[in-house]
C-alpha cells in the first residue's frame, strides 16, 4: 500500500458565499454612493465661493487653478503651494485668502 492510498479518493469543493459576496458589493456601491454625494455638496460649496469672489465658469480652458483645501486655514503655506505646481509652468499670482480653505493659482 502506498501513501497516496490512503488519500481520499474524490475531492470535495467549497463554494462560496454568494450571500456575502453580494452583501459585500451592495455596501461598496452604498459607500461609493455616499462619496459621490459629498463630493457634489463640496464642489456646489466650492462654486458658490468662487462666485462671490466674482470667479465666472467657463468650460474652456483657463490659466487658474482652484486648490480646495489648500489654503491657509488648513495648515498649507504659500511656499509649499508655490513649490509644488511652479513644476507645472510660472505661477503669476497666488491668492490665499486669510481663514479659508482654499487658495487660487
Amino acid at each position: 500500500m502506498s501513501e497516496f492510498d490512503a488519500l481520499p479518493q474524490t475531492v470535495d469543493i467549497v463554494e462560496e458565499d454568494n450571500d456575502a459576496a453580494d452583501k459585500a458589493s451592495a455596501s461598496t456601491k452604498r459607500k461609493a454612493k455616499k462619496q459621490e454625494k459629498k463630493l457634489g455638496r463640496k464642489q456646489a460649496q466650492y462654486k458658490r465661493v468662487l462666485e462671490e469672489l466674482g470667479v465666472a465658469f467657463t468650460d474652456a480652458s483657463t490659466p487658474y487653478l482652484f486648490v480646495a483645501n489648500g489654503g491657509l486655514d488648513n495648515g498649507v503655506d504659500r511656499e509649499s503651494l508655490v513649490a509644488l505646481f511652479s513644476r507645472h509652468g510660472v505661477l503669476q499670482r497666488v491668492l490665499m485668502p486669510k481663514h479659508k480653505s482654499y487658495a487660487l493659482l
